[in-house]
């Protein structure tokens, strides 16, 4: 079997994401224009969809060894199509380095281009609603899920299992936070108020008020003493965290604020202004506004901060990824696809270098962007819903990305 044919649907899928397994005839059309002198191995990837090997890939990855799968899968399509233990045992492993079930597919960033790859590590089930945001602890061994379902979820990184569940009744949530040393998960909802929870102990969860709209994001001061959250009310408020009252509330944004991101030495803060179009930039302590910065033309929804405490990237409903530097006061480098096609996006991440961005996106697809370059890497497809919320640990070796449907996917990066 001709291994041209292979590398075409490694790269369909990559392209592609989900969308390229999904149908079977259009997955034989978009082979047959990537490589149109391979048509009986096209064929015989073709009839292994059919067969429901990528579904086969998926499901069971991460249940059993990977040779023990592979194996499994191969038996079934051998029995199935009658092909030879050759070709059943080729387009097995074809899709299983597509779908990154094996490293160097469609899941596995250019070494060469960044010396770094994602593969998928496990999927957490839990959540019956939409995943609306994540976190990783400061030592990236446990992830803080919230969800419209009212779930907060404490996960471990490593095995992927919960670890604990608030057993309070919650409502819709919409933002979480670790504290700096990890003890404290600050969860924000429709409700408008903060719930500061302990997951290690039994004891009632605290709660700040104050808010008359939904708290959108919340963010600890590298000091813990102080939380900073975000609301569809149009404000921003300083909290001390213990005494449980408000110290600070600045006028944001009139039609709401979508987005809240803190720098890592904790002295500014940048926040996505929704309808307004805009992102602005504070000085985290004071509550001054130091820059308002215009470049969206739609509701901007999400920001973050790179290492080096300048670096702003927001994304928005204008399908585009803006990266600021609000300080050079120039316009911001605009990260899209050539087509301008990508759906409209509700999440951004940065890698801890800021080598590498994360968008979540409508069209259930994780987007891996070169930042210096400003090119599209890498489309990874295994979500079933829109990407609602994507986090990366401080370590740089995790990512975790949410989506519409209640999925949770955990990633390794290297």
């Amino acid at each position: 079997m001709n291994d041209a044919a292979r590398q075409a649907l490694v790269q369909l899928v990559a392209q592609e994401g989900r969308s390229a397994y999904e149908n079977p005839r259009r997955c034989d059309a978009l082979l047959r224009d990537l490589a149109p002198e391979h048509k009986r191995e096209i064929f015989v990837l073709v009839s292994a969809l059919e067969q429901g090997v990528a579904n086969d890939l998926l499901a069971l990855q991460g249940q059993v060894p990977t040779g023990v799968l592979l194996a499994q899968v191969t038996a079934k399509l051998q029995s199935a199509l009658a092909l030879t233990d050759e070709a059943a045992r080729w387009a097995v492993e074809s899709w299983a380095l597509a779908l990154g079930v094996l490293p160097g597919g469609a899941n596995a960033m250019d070494a060469s281009a960044l010396a770094v790859s994602i593969k998928l590590q496990a999927t957490l089930a839990g959540h019956q609603a939409e995943v609306t945001a994540l976190a990783f602890s400061p030592n990236g061994q446990r992830l803080a899920s919230a969800g419209m379902d009212g779930l907060a979820v404490i996960w471990n990184v490593p095995d992927g299992q919960a670890l604990f569940r608030c057993s309070e009744d919650l409502g819709v949530l919409s933002s979480v936070a670790f504290s700096p040393d990890g003890s404290l998960v600050a969860l924000g909802g429709a409700d408008a108020e903060i719930a500061l929870w302990q997951p290690e102990t039994e004891g009632r969860l605290r709660r700040l008020r104050g808010h008359s709209g939904e708290v959108t994001g919340v963010t600890f001061t590298p000091d813990g003493k102080t939380l900073i959250s975000a609301s569809r009310d149009g404000t921003l408020r300083w909290w001390d965290v213990e005494s449980h009252t408000e110290r600070l509330r600045v006028s944001a944004h009139p039609d709401g604020v979508q987005g809240l991101a803190l720098s890592p030495n904790g002295q500014r803060l940048a926040s996505a202004g929704g309808w307004d179009r805009s992102v602005k930039v504070w000085d985290a302590v004071g509550g001054q506004e130091l820059h308002k910065l215009m470049g969206h033309t739609s509701q901007v929804t999400s920001v973050a901060f790179g290492p080096d405490n300048v670096l702003v990237a927001s994304g928005g409903w204008d399908e585009k990824v803006l990266l600021w530097e609000p300080q050079r006061q120039q316009q911001p480098r605009v990260l899209t696809e050539k087509d301008g096609l990508m759906g409209l996006i509700f999440a951004v991440a940065l890698s801890p270098d800021a080598r590498v961005l994360i968008s979540g996106s409508w069209d259930a697809l994780l987007r891996v962007w070169d930042v210096a370059q400003g090119q599209l890497l890498r489309k990874l497809g295994q979500h079933n819903g829109m990407v609602l919320s994507v986090a990366c640990s401080a370590d740089g070796m995790a990512l975790a990305s949410g989506d519409a449907e209640g999925k949770i996917l955990l990633w390794k990066m290297r």
